[in-house]
């Protein structure tokens, strides 16, 4: 989503905001994300960059990030070349979508250093990579050995070279119209080349339109992109914001936390998503054994019809079938037994058929019914990567480990540590109302039947998975009862700007849900509440609000 018109946008409003400042601290959220806790203008800024294919990006965030407990060596690294250090000058190069940090250090006998942060923001080659002030790398997020890039290596020690543009002229030099901007220019992404196609043909020049794009304040939030002019060709009506940072922290307020769990705990997922393939195959043939015992009984008639007529017949005899009166269907019926054993044994067998196949009835039942709640609480735990933490994912994780015996799911690398409490969200609004909520299948059982009063209202967005909410308080107003249902939709599945349903009851009418995973909850009855699912409310409410 982001090109090379967008990067010069970035630069110059992270130039704005960052050039002097000191760079105070460094850590690493996981293996494709940096966070940089920068001192500017009086200002603490928060500075994330991140590599993965989906999400590449760099900007100034508000958002709240977990970070590695333990520092890797490239943290150590960067932490070593760069805290304490003078952002001097932030650059690009070129069109293209690289930054530049000029960073200025002072080592311990005075003398002053220069080393480079340089950012690439380019999808699935995106990089971050430190270097010394004649461009040589001392580390990076992603090396590149020369079998992946015949023309370019990285790896420490070696000199770093900015990818090459392969001879597109720069725009910001002046540019004219033309059928294909993207073959002729750096820095145009298929949105915008298509845009300035758009525009020329209403007899707007190309140079117009860069104009007006470099000189705009304003930004467009599409699905695929953002850009500063609008998108005309799009049928889509676009989220406007005054401040880039403030919509890539609305394009990743979600997006980030979902691909920073997917990656650090990509084996465990992958391991859950097995299970979960696995029990669906078992209940299948499960319930394919139920169907051929469902007439189980049929053995303990026909036992019991045998011992019944015992005195009509010789009970040592062998006999290949017997006539007997049925009293129950009040007529005659015909038994085909096993001639090779007595009458007497026929109907010890047909009775020890009925009880093996009672007691495989009862074994399938529970099994399948083992098997549905085991995927309901997957389904759950997948459900809550869009919106758990890193730290509230580890519960899912951990959860499983120690009720299902899960031992081959490959341990995180952080430090193993006792076990806590289990952890949730608690947030004081502006009335003083506690609100309380879970982001996951634990937390919410916690926060459910362990936290809340029988009176404390209890909220959760209908017929998808999500947070359960708890307002502690019998009696809320509206305000706070529209913020609580908010924060029901942002912590669930509910896509952004859509109207859902979200369902509120005291606590006293809810109840477990049997069989159904840990969680899961049934309502002797409830009120809704019809309403928005906008992030941009969410982040006015937890700015507004204090964490408890």
């Amino acid at each position: 989503m982001i090109d090379g018109l967008l990067t010069n946008k970035i630069c110059t409003n992270l130039k704005e905001k960052l050039i002097s400042g000191r760079i105070q601290k460094i850590y690493q959220i996981n293996n494709t994300e940096i966070l940089f806790k920068v001192r500017a203008n009086r200002t603490n800024y928060q500075l994330i960059n991140s590599i993965d294919n989906n999400s590449f990006r760099l900007h100034i965030t508000q958002n709240k990030y977990d970070t590695l407990d333990t520092a890797t060596n490239l943290t150590m690294n960067f932490r070593k070349h760069l805290e304490g250090g003078i952002i001097k000058d932030i650059y690009q190069n070129e069109c293209d979508r690289t930054i530049t940090f000029e960073i200025i250090k002072f080592n311990e006998m005075r003398d002053e250093q220069v080393k480079y942060l340089i950012f690439e923001l380019t999808g699935r080659h995106a990089n971050t990579m430190l270097a010394d002030s004649d461009y040589t790398i001392i580390d990076a997020l992603k090396f590149l050995p020369i079998s992946s890039n015949l023309k370019r290596m990285i790896q420490r020690n070696l000199k770093f070279e900015y990818a090459s543009v392969n001879d597109k002229l720069n725009p910001l030099n002046g540019i004219e119209n033309t059928e294909n901007y993207q073959q002729v220019y750096q820095g145009f992404s298929k949105e915008l080349n298509n845009e300035f196609i758009y525009l020329n043909k209403q007899d707007i020049s190309a140079q117009e339109s860069l104009d007006n794009y470099l000189s705009s304040t304003t930004i467009y939030a599409y699905k695929k992109c953002l850009s500063y002019i609008p998108l005309s060709h799009l049928e889509e009506e676009p989220r406007i914001f005054d401040d880039l940072d403030e919509a890539f922290d609305y394009k990743y307020m979600k997006e980030s936390s979902e691909n920073s769990l997917k990656s650090i705990y990509k084996a465990e997922i992958k391991h859950l998503k097995g299970i979960q393939k696995r029990n669906k195959k078992k209940i299948a043939k499960l319930q394919q054994q139920y169907q051929d015992n469902l007439n189980y009984d049929i053995y303990k008639i026909k036992g019991t019809l045998i011992y019944d007529n015992l005195y009509q017949f010789d009970k040592n005899q062998h006999y290949d079938k017997i006539t007997v009166f049925d009293y129950e269907k009040n007529e005659e019926v015909i038994l085909y037994l096993d001639d090779k054993i007595s009458l007497v044994d026929n109907a010890t067998k047909e009775m020890k058929l009925y009880n093996k196949a009672k007691k495989s009835f009862a074994y399938l039942e529970e099994q399948i019914e083992l098997a549905k709640k085991q995927n309901n609480e997957i389904e759950e735990a997948l459900s809550s990567i869009n919106y758990s933490s890193v730290n509230d994912f580890s519960e899912v994780i951990d959860y499983f480990k120690e009720n299902y015996n899960i031992k081959h799911v490959v341990q995180n690398k952080k430090k193993k540590k006792k076990k806590k409490e289990v952890s949730y969200e608690s947030l004081v609004n502006d009335e003083g109302v506690t609100i309380l909520i879970g982001k996951n299948s634990i937390q919410n059982n916690h926060v459910t039947f362990k936290l809340a009063r029988k009176n404390d209202i209890w909220l959760h967005i209908k017929d998808e998975s999500g947070s359960h909410v708890i307002i502690k308080d019998d009696n809320p107003s509206d305000s706070t009862l529209e913020q609580a249902a908010r924060l029901a939709l942002f912590y669930s599945n509910a896509k952004p700007n859509v109207k859902y349903e979200v369902m509120y009851t005291p606590i006293v009418n809810v109840t477990k849900l049997k069989g159904h995973g840990i969680g899961m909850v049934s309502l002797k009855s409830y009120q809704s509440i019809f309403i928005e699912n906008d992030h941009e409310m969410i982040k006015e409410i937890r700015d507004n609000v204090s964490s408890n």
